[in-house]
């Protein structure tokens, strides 16, 4: 066997007893020690979102337009929000997922719902691109490469968009991704 085949058992092993998040937050730290980025996630944590809302350390100018409305509208805590995105230069990214949903099918629906609430929260639109949100699965450790597009059709009234021409949060989507947020417990 290769070093990279041990090591690999080894991580496997110790990863398996925690959940999606937990396993993220492990090699993520893991790697930012090591002095490596994961693609398409934050090298390093930034300072924390809007003060006025429960957290510490900026002011609400730091906010876009569009997540201030959809914190105010939505009643969701700061807190809670940063469990699940890191804010940088006004571009909110997932760094987490809300369920611990048990199927990869579910994990991966969650997973664009996500992206598609971050490009909400950044600019007001709720538009991504099909690979951005492939990208979030692999990231989350939910991404299943002989079945993944079989999640398309859970999306029902949730995401508009196809593979190619990219994807759109709905009302309903957007709704539902808040409620899951809201009611994820705190570790």
């Amino acid at each position: 066997m290769s070093k990279i085949t041990d090591a690999t058992g080894v991580v496997h092993a110790a990863l398996e007893p925690f959940t999606s998040e937990e396993r993220f937050r492990i090699v993520r730290s893991a790697l930012l020690l090591l002095g490596d980025e994961i693609a398409g996630a934050p090298a390093a944590p930034g300072k924390p979102l809007g003060s006025s809302y429960g957290g510490t350390g900026t002011d609400d100018a730091d906010l876009p337009p569009s997540a201030t409305k959809w914190i105010s509208q939505h009643s969701v805590s700061l807190d809670a929000l940063q469990r699940f995105f890191h804010l940088e230069g006004g571009q909110f990214s997932v760094i987490a997922s809300p369920e611990r949903a048990k199927s990869r099918q579910q994990q991966s629906r969650t997973a664009y719902l996500m992206r598609g609430l971050a490009a909400y929260l950044s600019t007001g639109e709720a538009a991504f691109l099909d690979e951005d949100a492939r990208a979030l699965c692999v990231t989350l450790g939910c991404y299943d490469k002989n079945n993944h597009n079989k999640i398309f059709s859970s999306f029902g009234n949730l995401i508009t968009g196809s593979k190619s021409q990219g994807w759109k949060l709905t009302i309903p989507g957007i709704k539902n991704i808040t409620a899951t947020i809201k009611e994820t417990p705190q570790d």
